[in-house]
């Protein structure tokens, strides 16, 4: 009996899958959504504060080098539009060491999360369904 050679790398990437394809591929890196609550601080005499509820929906995302309170956004290495969807991706410098991070922003509310990528992360896509306004995100794909 012999065994072809899809069998084996098949049988190598369930064994080891970061190792056979290199980086990990990570999709949808954001939560979808987010639970939150807000309450007001301070009310101005006379106003009563009416809360309105509904799901924090992710509505975009960006990449920074360092945390997001260092304001560094970077801009995407390259964009493509079609009149069904907007593509942006981002390129990372191998030197990065880590110090690339994702933030995730959502409707209803003025919360963001935020994480750091891995360092074997060297390029993030986030597609956009740009058949209506605003645009949503469709996916983000970082590898």
């Amino acid at each position: 009996m012999t065994c072809k050679p899809a069998f084996f790398v098949l049988f190598y990437s369930l064994l080891f899958p970061a190792a056979s394809f290199g980086a990990t591929n990570l999709k949808n890196v954001c939560p979808a959504r987010i639970e939150t609550s807000q309450s007001p601080r301070k009310i101005p005499e006379g106003w009563t504060p009416v809360l309105e509820g509904g799901p924090s929906i992710l509505t975009n995302a960006g990449f920074y080098d360092g945390h997001p309170e260092q304001l560094a956004e970077l801009a995407p290495s390259k964009s493509k539009s079609t009149r069904r969807e907007l593509v942006n991706d981002w390129s990372f410098s191998t030197a990065h060491n880590g110090s690339i991070w994702i933030k995730c922003i959502y409707s209803n509310t003025g919360l963001s999360l935020a994480r750091q990528l891995d360092k074997d992360i060297s390029s993030c896509s986030i597609s956009y369904d740009a058949r209506h306004a605003p645009f949503s995100i469709a996916d983000i794909t970082c590898k």
